[in-house]
């Protein structure tokens, strides 16, 4: 769904055989970055006289519409008319800004259209392609943005990424997509994870580590955990856990939209699902072969609340809670 809002200026004229009054509306939005010296310049080299309704010559920046009164000759006074619009069409920009996945389901639309409509002149918010379009003038929209980018990184669920992160570019059309950051030896996120493989795999060496970051699967991830701790008192309990993929090339994990998918699952000892495990010698025997390379995933897990239980091929949901009602 989508929803929009836009504004326009109104005018009115009386006329006599040598001079015209001619009396037109402009937006606060249109003048605000429109000094009233441009428009009296404007004016002035047009060949007419200009006033604003009332003498309020500082109400250029107030939060109501102004009236201008144009006196002078008719071609005088439209081409002033057409010279002030040209200095505000000067500096009206569009911008787009794109906003996370599921963001409708935490963040409340009208906070959006609240800023947007003291900014633009129109906008668009279309919460399909997770998207606002805004125009108006330049320093109204940046400042907009700016705004609604505040909006976002102090939202409970979206925003905040992990620290260990490193900046991505901006402006990238593919939403979905992930980028490999690759993670240099001697760092503590390197031996961290070198520490976790060693465990269970001593005379391993890690030739190449990189670290996914997919703004949307973060998104997702996030939401879902703060979900999965409101069910469970405040705890949702993460993991990190090793998996390899076998014949499934990595890329088309973290390069997407729905990361680890359960619909192309096998079915294992516990039924259908994606599994995870502690031990890197266990998960080792599942990786993905490039040549001589082995590679695994390395997985920050959701676990929850959870239980040990005999193995159960017919699994299809997991078992219910023993103190569940």
């Amino acid at each position: 769904s989508s929803s929009s809002s836009s504004s326009s200026s109104s005018s009115s004229s009386s006329s006599s055989s040598s001079s015209t009054v001619k009396t037109f509306n402009m937006l606060t939005t249109d003048t605000t970055s429109v000094t009233s010296a441009a428009v009296a310049g404007a004016t002035q080299d047009a060949g007419c006289a200009l006033r604003f309704s009332d003498d309020l010559r500082s109400s250029i920046f107030d939060e109501h519409d102004i009236v201008l009164q144009l006196y002078g000759l008719k071609p005088a006074i439209e081409a002033a008319e057409q010279a002030i619009y040209q200095r505000i069409r000067d500096k009206v920009r569009t911008m787009e800004i794109n906003l996370p996945p599921v963001w409708s389901n935490t963040i409340k639309t009208e906070e959006f259209h609240r800023i947007a409509r003291a900014a633009c002149t129109q906008y668009t918010i279309d919460q399909k392609a997770c998207k606002i379009t805004m125009t108006g003038l330049q320093d109204r929209i940046l400042q907009a943005q700016q705004d609604i980018k505040m909006i976002l990184s102090t939202s409970e669920t979206f925003g905040t990424m992990p620290s260990t992160w490193t900046p991505m570019p901006d402006g990238d059309d593919e939403i979905f997509k992930g980028f490999l950051i690759e993670v240099e030896k001697g760092t503590t996120e390197f031996h961290e994870v070198s520490s976790a493989m060693k465990k269970t795999m001593p005379t391993s060496s890690i030739t190449k580590l990189e670290r996914v970051q997919n703004r949307w699967l973060w998104d997702q991830y996030s939401h879902t955990r703060k979900r999965i701790s409101m069910k469970n008192g405040g705890e949702a309990k993460e993991l990190n856990l090793f998996h390899g993929t076998r014949t499934t090339e990595p890329i088309a994990v973290y390069n997407g939209q729905d990361g680890f998918d359960m619909r192309f699952s096998a079915k294992g000892m516990w039924g259908t699902g994606i599994y995870f495990a502690e031990n890197a010698l266990y998960s080792h025997s599942y990786c993905h072969n490039v040549g001589t390379t082995k590679q695994m995933f390395f997985a920050r897990v959701i676990v929850g609340e959870f239980t040990k239980i005999p193995s159960n091929s017919a699994l299809t949901i997991p078992p219910v809670k023993p103190t569940s009602k």
